[in-house]
């Protein structure tokens, strides 16, 4: 099993926000809770096997969520950008995946995702 870690400060903060991917032929990725373990609903995460390919934000309103970005290449059944939210307030902690999956665009797209912060420190 391959592990892929996006975004590594939260994995290294919280040890929770990686992803592994079983093989490359997969589409989907999974998300493991500090201990390890399959997160709450953490399973067929939507996005290739490559290592740019999904990226971890902060939630601005929720200290306790976070936001995976992922986005499918050309080449897949499942191409498009994409979102999932991840609460770390529930499973005594451990944290679950509240939302999954949920399309922002159908477009074509390539891999690699990257997130900059704004001049302006908020956005």
């Amino acid at each position: 099993m391959e592990e892929l870690c996006f975004n590594s400060r939260y994995c290294r903060q919280f040890i929770v926000l990686c992803l592994y991917q079983g093989n490359n032929s997969s589409s989907s990725g999974l998300i493991y809770n500090k201990q390890h373990q399959l997160m709450v609903n953490g399973d067929d995460i939507l996005g290739q096997g490559w290592y740019n390919e999904m990226v971890v934000l902060p939630s601005p309103n929720n200290s306790d969520q976070y936001y995976l970005f992922s986005i499918g290449v050309t080449f897949s059944s499942d191409y498009g950008l994409f979102y999932s939210v991840i609460d770390m307030s529930l499973d005594g902690g451990l944290g679950a995946v509240t939302q999954k999956n949920i399309m922002l665009d159908s477009v074509p797209a390539v891999d690699c995702l990257k997130a900059i912060k704004h001049g302006n420190g908020r956005d």
